[in-house]
């Protein structure tokens, strides 16, 4: 039987705005910079309230998600990028029409087993030669136990292996990859669900200490346990 996606826990009043400072996001910005900075039409499937976007807000950057609110709210801080509502499975662009595409987070929201077409619609619309650009929470046993992600809301999790073997069979080849996140990432997460759902706040002295903690293990050198990072390439379009 195939898992409903989860549908995202937005929240009006707290996610007002996009969350640039999360460590997370700035990490998954400076990985994927470089490749970024050498194309021009990029697009971000499953963007949410555009969080990414407006760390690369350019005029040939779109937005796809199912959310309307959610790409309303993105849009009032994201002046130079479109959004458009759309599936990540049928997205409304012709064939090899962008020059990198960004799926950051969406594989753990989508239902088991429909990732093989997201991901062939993705290489539909991207020049072949092109950059996917995809994290993933990674499969750790310390998530497994200690993530209420996980445990309560069956945040699913990805194998690097499983991610790699999708990629192939949907040509591509993956050319940079990483693991980041320990322990203090997991507890600057959990302590943001705590501020989110129980104290209904923004910010307090906990969680800024948690976030610069987290911010140090993604900068460390050393590789991680929580989140994948993958930049492949396309190699030819799915027959």
């Amino acid at each position: 039987m195939r898992r409903k996606p989860i549908v995202t826990n937005w929240k009006e009043g707290f996610d007002d705005k996009p969350t640039i400072h999360v460590p997370r996001i700035q990490f998954c910005h400076s990985f994927n910079n470089k490749y970024l900075n050498k194309t021009n039409r990029i697009l971000e499937i499953g963007c949410g309230t555009g969080t990414n976007i407006y760390l690369i807000d350019g005029d040939n950057t779109v937005g796809v998600d199912i959310q309307f609110n959610a790409l309303a709210l993105a849009k009032k801080f994201c002046k130079r990028a479109d959004f458009v509502v759309a599936s990540a499975f049928d997205l409304p662009f012709k064939d090899e029409s962008f020059d990198s595409i960004c799926v950051w987070g969406l594989l753990e929201e989508l239902t088991v087993g429909t990732e093989i077409s997201a991901i062939r619609e993705a290489n539909r619309i991207l020049r072949s030669g092109a950059n996917l650009m995809l994290s993933a929470y990674n499969k750790s046993m310390m998530s497994k136990i200690f993530d209420p992600a996980v445990l309560i809301y069956g945040l699913r999790q990805y194998d690097f292996k499983n991610i790699i073997d999708l990629l192939n069979m949907n040509e591509f080849s993956v050319i940079e990859h990483i693991i980041k996140g320990g322990w203090n990432t997991l507890l600057a997460n959990n302590t943001l669900l705590v501020y989110k759902h129980i104290l209904h706040k923004k910010e307090g002295r906990i969680k800024r200490y948690l976030d610069q903690k987290s911010k140090k293990e993604f900068n460390s050198e050393g590789s991680g346990k929580l989140y994948s990072f993958v930049v492949a390439k396309k190699l030819r379009n799915v027959k």
